[in-house]
């Protein structure tokens, strides 16, 4: 039989229920119900944003350097533009000036050949050489002449002097022959080149050696050995100091008689003293250590012109026996082991200086250079050079 219905429904009714299991949420807060393949999906998808939003941020930037670097060539395109036509109008201007200066050099050069004094300032004399002056009359000399009078010739009381044109003046015309002495003739403006020129002349050694091994410093010492006018050289320097300094006095010499002379420049005069002091004497020690040891490098006087010395130079049989000296002399004075010296690609010309200057006094040594000088071929060497030097500057 049957149950009824409303047995049925007391009994489901009485029944315990079993629990649906609820659905995994879409975003959940924590992960920690997740399974790993959900986590690994999640981090893919954060991965791609994030490389996505890379790609994005890498195409922002490369426009932006493509811009700059597209104003950075238009600017440096305009500035080339501007600086060819910059160079065009700096060519011109230079053009014209070297036009001009052609001109002016042109003619300065035939002002100064018509009157070769009009660059010395003119010195008017004092009131005492105007009272020493009476009844003589100095004459024009050339520099390095000396001061030369010409006597007075009269007849007692009625004697006469003679002026400057070689009259005969009387006793009421020696103030006129006087005065006349006194005048531009009588007192010319003495003006040399060497002497009065602001410039250091062209025969002085005002380079100095560059920063190269002994044997290469030697080579141009040696091309220095030259005996032309016209390039620096050892000789050529002390010619033209002697002249120099000559000059300096008969200039002295004249003012002090009245005569007019161009300016002398005391910084030159210095300048001139310290290259001869410092630079030529202290090479010529080396040249003359030198020579003591290899003899045939130096030439002879008629052969010792710029265009030979020129392409002299130390070669390899010269350093050989110069290597060998420069040992000697190490052993000798006891010098280190690691001395540059003893290595001639490590030594310079200011060492060997300072232990010539060290080794002076000694057998065999450079002594005084007035005996460096006086030894051959250093004697004929530079009387050659003082003779072309002055038939340059006569």
């Amino acid at each position: 039989m049957q149950p009824s219905l409303e047995h049925q429904e007391e009994a489901e009714a009485l029944r315990p229920s079993t629990p649906v299991p609820p659905s995994l949420p879409i975003d959940p807060v924590s992960g920690d119900l997740l399974p790993s393949s959900h986590h690994a999906a999640l981090m893919m998808q954060s991965f791609a944003a994030e490389q996505a939003a890379r790609a994005d941020v890498n195409v922002a930037h490369f426009n932006q350097l493509r811009g700059i670097m597209v104003n950075i060539a238009s600017a440096v395109n305009a500035s080339a533009q501007s600086a060819a036509a910059s160079s065009t109008r700096l060519d011109g201007a230079m053009a014209k000036v070297v036009a001009s200066n052609t001109d002016v050099t042109a003619a300065v050069a035939s002002i100064k050949a018509g009157a070769p004094n009009v660059y010395a300032p003119t010195r008017r004399p004092s009131k005492r050489s105007k009272t020493m002056v009476r009844g003589s009359v100095l004459q024009p000399v050339a520099l390095g002449s000396g001061v030369g009078r010409e006597d007075t010739r009269g007849d007692g009381d009625g004697g006469g002097a003679r002026d400057c044109g070689g009259s005969t003046a009387g006793d009421g015309d020696r103030g006129a022959a006087a005065t006349k002495t006194l005048s531009s003739n009588a007192y010319p403006t003495v003006y040399h080149d060497i002497v009065h020129n602001i410039a250091i002349p062209v025969e002085m050694v005002t380079d100095t050696l560059k920063s190269e091994p002994l044997f290469n410093q030697l080579s141009t010492l040696l091309k220095l050995c030259h005996v032309s006018a016209g390039h620096p050289g050892l000789f050529g320097s002390l010619v033209v100091n002697g002249l120099y300094q000559d000059g300096v006095k008969h200039t002295n010499e004249l003012r002090r008689q009245g005569g007019a002379t161009g300016t002398i420049n005391a910084a030159k005069t210095v300048r001139m003293t310290n290259i001869v002091k410092n630079k030529v004497l202290l090479y010529l020690r080396q040249v003359y250590w030198m020579h003591s040891v290899v003899p045939n490098l130096l030439k002879l006087p008629q052969a010792a012109s710029f265009d030979n010395m020129k392409s002299c130079m130390v070669g390899p049989d010269e350093q050989k026996v110069l290597t060998v000296a420069l040992r000697q002399v190490a052993d000798e004075y006891a010098l280190a082991p690691n001395h540059p010296l003893r290595d001639p690609i490590q030594a310079t010309s200011s060492l060997l200086r300072e232990q010539l200057k060290k080794m002076s006094g000694r057998p065999g040594t450079p002594g005084p250079m007035s005996a460096i000088l006086s030894s051959s071929p250093f004697r004929e060497l530079l009387a050659e050079a003082e003779k072309n030097i002055k038939a340059r500057y006569k």
